[in-house]
């Protein structure tokens, strides 16, 4: 599974000739329809959210940079902020994308674009990157790093606040996505566990977001140790 909007699910499988291919589920009580249906650009795109009739991925296209995809279902809009650098579409949210912008330097940047213009995004903070993530109305997510460590963000309106899972253990935090006042993501600790997590958060306008009930999931240890990485569909 790669996301769901209401009662609709976005994922994926391989076949026993390892292609990849793309999948809709629409569930109905107890019946679920299943659709199997190659994206825009075929099997050189990579497809990352989905809402309502809305889809985002990535493509290359055959060449050599990434771009940016949003198809409605019947038009594809190729989502490119710089020529010759890399852009990842992320999050989803009606006709609002964010996403990720490779350009040169270390402050790789994110991007807000709501149909038709491009709005930077950098967190304050960051000495690395910025990676957006989620979107959900005024709300967006993501994960930025400093000199030390990767920390979470949230844009709440234009408020940058950073987070960090109230867990002791937790050195290193990624939100993933959100819906509603609520986020998710995963978080490393010092032993080289990997979990996930899911808050709910006071997001209104004339709040500083504050960690509430964290409910944490399973965990994995990560024998590679805790080195910063990208985390993306490729």
């Amino acid at each position: 599974m790669v996301s769901i909007s209401g009662n609709t699910g976005l994922g994926w499988y391989e076949d026993h000739s390892t292609l990849q291919h793309y999948w809709y589920t629409r569930s109905g009580g107890v019946n679920s329809i299943v659709t199997d249906f190659s994206p825009p650009y075929g099997l050189d795109a990579s497809l990352t959210g989905i809402s309502g009739n809305n889809l985002i991925g990535y493509t290359n296209g055959g060449g050599s940079n990434y771009y940016g995809l949003f198809y409605d279902g019947s038009t594809t809009v190729d989502l490119i902020e710089h020529a010759g650098t890399d852009t990842y579409a992320l999050g989803v949210d009606g006709t609002n994308v964010v996403g990720e912008i490779l350009v040169a330097g270390p402050a790789t940047q994110s991007f807000l674009y709501n149909a038709r213009t491009f709005t930077p995004l950098i967190d304050p903070l960051a000495y690395g990157e910025t990676i957006a993530r989620g979107i959900s109305g005024a709300n967006i997510v993501g994960d930025y790093t400093d000199m030390t460590t990767e920390h979470g963000f949230i844009i709440n309106a234009t408020r940058w606040t950073t987070y960090d899972v109230p867990v002791a253990e937790a050195v290193q935090t990624e939100i993933q996505g959100i819906s509603g006042n609520t986020i998710y993501g995963q978080y490393f600790t010092h032993n080289s566990q990997l979990y996930g997590f899911v808050d709910t958060l006071n997001l209104s306008p004339s709040s500083t977001p504050e960690p509430g009930n964290v409910a944490t999931l399973i965990g994995i240890t990560i024998t590679a140790g805790l080195a910063i990485q990208r985390r993306r569909i490729r």
